[in-house]
C-alpha cells in the first residue's frame, strides 16, 4: 500500500510539474505577444521612403474599434479612417516621404470612408508629390481610389471591374411558409422595408423607388469622381461601363482608365525611378501601420481645453456584444455621463456610423446627450459617416449641428416589429402540439407557439405607431421644424448625405476635421486636444472577452469560411435573434463599398 501511495504522489507531481512548465511557456508566448501588441516594434522611416497603402482589411472609423482574434495580437493595428486621413496629411509634409504606393484589389471601406480618404489622396497630390496604384485586378471600389493616382499601373493580364451599382435583398416568404413559419410585423412609415423580406416576396414600390434613388446618387458620386480624375467625361465613362462590366488590361488603357501595363517584377524598378534611386539601391516601402508607430499623432498635449470624439459605431444594442463592434445604450450612457465630469471638455463631436438598432436603447443615448448639453451648455455637432440611418439618426438629430458626406446614408426615420409564429411548423411538420391553460384571456403573453390574437397585435401596432411619433417628435424638435414637415420626408425612407441636406435633415456636406474645426469655433477655444472615446481595451482584456465567447466565435467563423459571399444571409437571419422590442433600423444590410 505504501508502494502504491508513492506511486501515485510521483505521478502527481510529474503532472503537476508539467503543467507548471505548460504555463510557464503560454506565459511567456502570451507576454510576447501582448507585449508586442502594446508597444510594437520601433520603425524609422528612411530618406526617399514612399507609404503603402493597402486597405483589404474591414477598416473601422476609430482605429482598433473591432474583435480581436488572439493571433492578431501582434498583427498589424487596425487603423481606422480618421487615423489613415492624419497619417496621409503627415506624409504631405513629412520631407522623407516622397510619394504614396496604393496596392488594393478590393478595399474594405464604405461609401463615406473611401470618399474621405480619396479627399485626403488629393490634397496630398497638390503639393507636389506623386501617387503611384498598381494591380491585377481592380475591384469598383479599389478603382474608384485609385483613379486618384497620378499613374494607375495594371498587370498586363489584369482587369478593372466598373458596373455600376445594384442592391439584392434575400426575400424568405415562400420559405417561411412551406416551413410553417409565420411573422407578425407592426411597422410605421411606408418606405420602412426592413421586415420586408419577411411578409413579402419582393420588393415593394416604395422600397424599389428610395433604393433607386439613392444607387443613382452613389453612382453619381462614382462617376465624377472618376471623371475629374481621368480628365473622362462624364457621358463618355458612363458609356464605358454600359458596354462591359470587366475591362482587360489592353482595353482599359485604349479607354484611358490605366496609363501602363507594367508586370509584378517591374513594379519595384517603377517606383525606384518616381524617387530618383538607381536600381541597386534599395526601395524604402512603410506600410500605413509602420507610419502611424513612427509617427505618433501630434495632440498638443499642452492645451488644457479637449475636445471629445465620440465614435458611434455598429449597430445601437441596450447590451455590449464582444463578438462585433456595437453602440450599447449602456456603454454610450456611461461614456456622456464621464465626459459631463470632465472639466476640461468644452466641445463634443459624435462620429456616427450605424443602421440603427434598439429603440430603446437609441432614446437613452439621446437623452444622455441632452443631459450633457443642459448640464455642460457645451457644443454637440454630428459627423455622419458610412451611415447614420434609422438610430442611428435617432441619436444624431438634436446636436447643434449636423455634417454628413455626400454619400452618407442617413433618414429611415420609422420603426417596426417583428414577432415570429411557429406554430404551423410545430403542428404540420413536427407533429407539436400544444395547449394552454390560462387565468386571463392574453395571460400567455407572446410565445410564438399560438398566432397573435387581433387585441395583441393592436396593442403592438400602436406601441410601434407611439414610438414613430417620439421618433418625429425628437427630430422635429432638433431641426426646428414641425412632426407634420417630418413626417414627409419620413416616412422610414433613406436618403444620401447631399440630399438629405437639400430636405433639411442635415445641415452641412463636410468631413470629421469639418466638424471638429465647428465645434472649436462654436466652443470659442483655439488650443485644445482630441479625447476619444469609447477608450480600446487592453490586448489582455480584448483575449479574455475573445475566449469567453470563442465557441460562437469559432462556430461563426467556420459557418463563414463555407459560405463565403453567401455568407450575409446567415448573418442576417441570425441577428433578427438579438432584436428587442420595438427597432428603428435600416431597411437592408450595407457591405463596404
Amino acid at each position: 500500500m505504501k508502494q502504491f501511495f508513492k506511486f501515485v504522489f510521483a505521478s502527481c507531481l510529474g503532472l503537476f510539474l508539467a503543467m507548471g512548465v505548460l504555463f510557464l511557456i503560454f506565459g511567456v508566448f502570451l507576454g510576447s505577444k501582448v507585449s508586442k501588441a502594446i508597444e510594437g516594434d520601433s520603425v524609422e522611416v528612411k530618406a526617399n521612403s514612399i507609404l503603402k497603402l493597402k486597405f483589404d482589411q474591414i477598416i473601422p472609423e476609430k482605429t482598433d474599434n473591432v474583435p480581436v482574434n488572439f493571433m492578431d495580437l501582434e498583427s498589424d493595428t487596425k487603423i481606422g479612417v480618421s487615423d489613415i486621413i492624419k497619417m496621409i496629411k503627415k506624409a504631405k509634409t513629412d520631407d522623407n516621404i516622397k510619394g504614396i504606393y496604393m496596392n488594393n484589389s478590393s478595399i474594405g471601406l464604405g461609401q463615406a470612408g473611401a470618399y474621405s480618404i480619396r479627399q485626403a489622396l488629393i490634397d496630398f497630390k497638390n503639393s507636389g508629390k506623386f501617387i503611384i496604384s498598381y494591380n491585377s485586378h481592380y475591384g469598383q471600389s479599389a478603382y474608384y481610389l485609385a483613379s486618384v493616382s497620378d499613374q494607375v499601373l495594371i498587370d498586363p493580364m489584369g482587369e478593372i471591374e466598373l458596373k455600376g451599382y445594384a442592391s439584392t435583398i434575400p426575400h424568405f416568404k415562400d420559405m417561411m411558409d412551406r416551413l410553417g413559419i409565420g411573422v407578425q410585423v407592426v411597422y410605421a412609415g411606408q418606405f420602412k422595408s426592413a421586415t420586408e423580406p419577411f411578409r413579402l416576396n419582393k420588393m415593394s414600390d416604395q422600397n424599389k423607388l428610395q433604393t433607386r434613388e439613392l444607387l443613382n446618387s452613389l453612382y453619381k458620386n462614382l462617376l465624377t469622381g472618376i471623371s475629374e480624375s481621368r480628365k473622362i467625361s462624364v457621358d463618355e465613362l458612363s458609356n464605358i461601363i454600359t458596354q462591359s462590366p470587366y475591362h482587360q488590361a489592353d482595353k482599359a488603357r485604349q479607354e484611358g482608365l490605366v496609363d501602363s501595363l507594367v508586370e509584378l517584377d517591374d513594379i519595384d524598378d517603377y517606383l525606384k525611378t518616381r524617387v530618383g534611386l538607381d536600381e541597386s539601391d534599395d526601395l524604402h516601402i512603410v506600410t500605413i501601420s509602420e507610419y502611424l508607430k513612427a509617427k505618433r499623432l501630434d495632440n498638443d498635449n499642452n492645451a488644457d481645453d479637449k475636445i471629445a470624439v465620440v465614435y458611434a459605431e455598429g449597430s445601437i444594442t441596450e447590451s455590449k456584444s464582444e463578438e462585433e463592434t456595437n453602440i450599447s445604450g449602456k456603454e454610450y450612457v456611461n461614456i456622456f455621463a464621464k465626459i459631463e465630469k470632465d472639466k476640461k471638455v468644452k466641445a463634443v463631436v459624435l462620429r456616427v456610423n450605424s443602421p440603427g438598432g434598439s429603440a430603446v436603447a437609441s432614446e437613452q443615448i439621446l437623452q444622455a446627450i441632452n443631459d450633457l448639453k443642459k448640464v455642460k451648455k457645451i457644443p454637440v455637432i454630428v459627423s455622419m459617416g458610412d451611415v447614420a440611418a434609422s438610430g442611428g439618426y435617432y441619436i444624431s438629430c438634436q446636436a447643434d449641428k449636423i455634417y454628413a458626406e455626400p454619400n452618407t446614408i442617413t433618414g429611415s426615420i420609422g420603426v417596426f416589429g417583428m414577432i415570429p409564429d411557429v406554430s404551423k411548423l410545430m403542428e404540420t411538420k413536427l407533429g407539436i402540439h400544444f395547449d394552454t391553460v390560462k387565468t386571463t384571456p392574453l395571460a400567455e403573453g407572446v410565445t410564438g407557439v399560438f398566432p397573435m390574437s387581433k387585441s395583441t397585435l393592436d396593442y403592438f401596432q400602436r406601441d410601434v405607431d407611439r414610438v414613430y411619433d417620439v421618433f418625429l417628435s425628437r427630430v422635429a424638435k432638433g431641426r426646428n421644424k414641425s412632426k407634420e414637415d417630418i413626417h414627409t420626408i419620413a416616412q422610414g425612407r433613406i436618403w444620401t448625405g447631399n440630399l438629405a441636406k437639400n430636405n433639411g435633415l442635415v445641415d452641412e456636406i463636410g468631413s470629421l476635421e469639418d466638424a471638429i474645426l465647428y465645434a472649436s469655433t462654436k466652443a470659442n477655444i483655439k488650443n485644445y486636444k482630441i479625447t476619444e472615446y469609447p477608450r480600446i481595451k487592453d490586448p489582455i482584456n480584448r483575449l479574455i472577452d475573445k475566449y469567453v465567447n470563442k465557441k460562437e466565435n469559432e462556430t461563426k467563423a467556420n459557418i463563414k469560411a463555407l459560405s463565403g459571399d453567401a455568407y450575409f444571409i446567415f448573418d442576417a437571419l441570425t441577428q433578427i435573434q438579438q432584436w428587442n422590442g420595438v427597432q428603428a433600423r435600416l431597411p437592408f444590410m450595407l457591405n463596404k463599398f
